[in-house]
């Protein structure tokens, strides 16, 4: 993976050989490659400040990222806008993963796993 501009990236999340997306610190918020990590662009449109520490994405389009105070943040639209969910944690979100497009999990320090069956809007 090529330099991300010397920022701290806590998760990497390829959906392809050429697809994938870090996210990190609040200066970094969230990049995406679609050159397999030769190049690296900033895709965060309406994200705020926020520290992300997990990512997963469906497609280019459809991506979910764990962030902190118990909150997902996900974009449809490739990262123009994005929604804050609260899962029901009060801590960092630290882990995410999916089995479909449907069905995840997410899981931070102090809390308990949460569970979605609805792409993570609850």
């Amino acid at each position: 993976m090529k330099n991300l501009n010397c920022q701290t990236a806590y998760d990497v999340f390829f959906v392809d050989n050429s697809l994938g997306f870090a996210c990190g610190t609040t200066s970094m918020r969230i990049y995406k490659t679609t050159d397999g990590g030769d190049s690296w662009n900033p895709i965060w449109g309406d994200l705020p400040s926020v520290t992300c520490y997990s990512v997963w994405a469906w497609d280019e389009n459809n991506i979910i990222m764990g962030t902190t105070s118990g909150n997902v943040r996900k974009t449809t639209d490739g990262g123009t806008t994005w929604t804050a969910i609260y899962v029901g944690q009060s801590s960092s979100l630290y882990g995410i993963k999916f089995t479909d497009a449907m069905n995840g999990w997410v899981s931070g320090s102090g809390d308990n796993p949460a569970y979605t069956t609805d792409g993570g809007l609850t």
